[in-house]
């Protein structure tokens, strides 16, 4: 049925669809599913179900650490990721379609600011448990004293073999975007 017009009309048969089913309250069939949990997402907001999370993509020249304030002020952090589906849905939604130079491409909340370069920590505090690192990253030795990480979601000129992989840069270097996240709101 379109909703808007009131009418009825024919669909794929294939189609999965929402429906309702009545029945008799009296009846022994009636289904007793246990309630679900529903998360929310504030507006502007995305809800990834593989982390119960949040996640905001700005598109701001920051550097790494006047991005991870932004985050601050929404009650969230740079982004972490903890496994590949993760990794790819962040790719999803920061996509451009554009070829663009490494500046061009997204901040993530990975970084090596307390510690020798070598050693990387999520900014949430979260644990390293997965990786994503671009062909022979992190830089050894590193490539700055304190180094950052951005994910490349789109064809970053010159080094098409990067994409989808973190790459870590200086912590000073402005980047076109960043994705902040933080924990989805249990309803």
């Amino acid at each position: 049925m379109d909703t808007q017009s009131g009418q009825w009309f024919a669909n794929i048969c294939d189609n999965k669809l929402a429906y309702i089913c009545e029945t008799n309250a009296t009846s022994s069939n009636c289904p007793t599913a246990a309630p679900k949990h529903v998360y929310t997402c504030d507006s502007e907001w995305t809800f990834f179900s593989g982390s119960n999370a949040c996640y905001k993509v700005h598109v701001e020249n920051l550097t790494w650490s006047e991005a991870q304030q932004v985050c601050n002020t929404e009650g969230a952090n740079l982004t972490s990721i903890h496994n590949d589906e993760e990794n790819q849905f962040i790719i999803r939604i920061t996509q451009t379609g554009m070829d663009v130079y490494d500046i061009g491409e997204p901040w993530i909340g990975l970084s090596s600011l307390e510690n020798d370069g070598i050693s990387y920590t999520w900014v949430d505090g979260t644990p390293v448990d997965y990786t994503n690192w671009g062909p022979n990253r992190p830089g050894n030795p590193p490539y700055s004293v304190f180094p950052v990480c951005y994910i490349t979601s789109d064809n970053c000129i010159g080094a098409a073999d990067f994409y989808g992989h973190w790459i870590d840069t200086e912590v000073y270097r402005i980047h076109r975007a960043f994705i902040c996240k933080k924990l989805a709101q249990l309803q």
